[in-house]
């Protein structure tokens, strides 16, 4: 993590800095556990950049879809098969964010404990596995957003594919 990151965020795991992000009014339902989740407890300061970003894998998804099935089909079509589409490829599973821990093998903290990291289809993208998230997908993870960008795992050394995790450039 960036030491601009790490006090723009504050220490870690504070409650303080945790909200309840609403998760229930996107167009797809997010699984944890096999069961619909309502909400996902993040940072304050990223909720905002998180729920934006899981907008926009919804639309990524829908434009794939329209890719694949053509243009001139109804909105239900679309809405039905882009939810059809995310759900067969998992990415509609959550792994986890906010998480007071440190880094996997090590003592540092790790973004979990700031409520800065969400992991996805952890059963397909296990730690140190080239894992299989999509280019679009992780396109709509890695794109700069104001003073936001999240990185993704899968490029780290110690590949961690599951993962993205704010980074902040304010």
């Amino acid at each position: 993590m960036s030491t601009k990151t790490q006090k723009w965020l504050g220490l870690p795991g504070l409650e303080k800095n945790l909200v309840m992000l609403d998760v229930t009014d996107l167009p797809y339902k997010i699984y944890y556990d096999k069961k619909v989740i309502s909400s996902i407890r993040c940072h304050y300061k990223i909720a905002d950049d998180l729920k934006h970003r899981l907008n926009a894998i919804w639309a990524a998804a829908r434009a794939q879809v329209k890719k694949r099935d053509g243009y001139a089909l109804t909105s239900e079509h679309y809405d039905k098969a882009t939810v059809e589409f995310l759900h067969a490829r998992h990415l509609d599973v959550f792994g986890g964010c906010y998480n007071n821990r440190p880094i996997t093998g090590g003592k540092a903290p790790s973004m979990h404990a700031w409520g800065a990291a969400v992991d996805w289809n952890p059963a397909e993208n296990a730690l140190k596995s080239k894992g299989n998230m999509p280019a679009w997908w992780i396109a709509v993870w890695t794109q700069r957003i104001g003073d936001i960008k999240w990185h993704w795992g899968g490029t780290w050394t110690r590949r961690d594919p599951m993962h993205v995790e704010v980074y902040y450039f304010g």
